[in-house]
């Protein structure tokens, strides 16, 4: 989650470009996935886990 952070957009930006990895995107839809799985792995990390009832 922390790795996630909307302030390490930078550095995964730099990452994808060092492993030439193609990014399509802007900065400003960068900024926005950043954001979502930061808040999708909060949600994963504070919420109980799920059991399957056979």
């Amino acid at each position: 989650m922390i790795f996630f952070l909307p302030i390490n957009g930078p550095l995964l930006r730099m990452i994808l470009k060092s492993l030439d990895v193609p990014l399509p995107i802007g900065e400003f839809y960068f900024f926005g996935i950043c954001i979502l799985m930061f808040v999708i792995g909060g949600f994963m990390t504070f919420t109980p886990k799920l059991r399957l009832r056979i």
